[in-house]
């Protein structure tokens, strides 16, 4: 499923990108490594962040225990 996931990530549909996020943190490391450098791009800051799907990846870091 992580594939599939990080492909997501990178949907037009920022909805989408938030559900990805949201199943990769739930999924946890290591499995989850793959997306790890996509999460933290999607994540952002407040002026390059991506806005829908920011929050979700912020908090899917968290859970897999990724620092900044």
């Amino acid at each position: 499923a992580v594939p599939q996931l990080v492909r997501l990530l990178d949907d037009r549909e920022g909805a989408v990108r938030a559900a990805a996020a949201t199943a990769l943190g739930e999924i946890g490391l290591p499995a989850a490594q793959p997306a790890v450098e996509k999460l933290r791009k999607i994540r952002g800051d407040a002026r390059f962040g991506d806005p829908q799907a920011g929050p979700a990846a912020r908090k899917a870091l968290e859970k897999l225990g990724v620092k900044e």
